[in-house]
């Protein structure tokens, strides 16, 4: 089964912070910000009304 994209998120995030050089930090936290990106393009929250519901 693939790992959720905050899963992967989260991943490259500790990844980053434990790289041996700044080249290596650099692309894992390119990698996490993309995965973040894809991960908040899923997510809604329910409790704010979307702009063009009927109330």
């Amino acid at each position: 089964m693939e790992a959720s994209p905050l899963t992967l998120a989260q991943s490259h995030a500790r990844k980053a912070s434990k790289a041996n050089t700044p080249a290596a930090a650099i692309d894992e936290h390119d990698l996490a910000a993309g995965q973040f990106a894809t991960a908040a393009k899923g997510t809604d929250d329910s409790e704010v009304p979307h702009p063009r519901s009927h109330r």
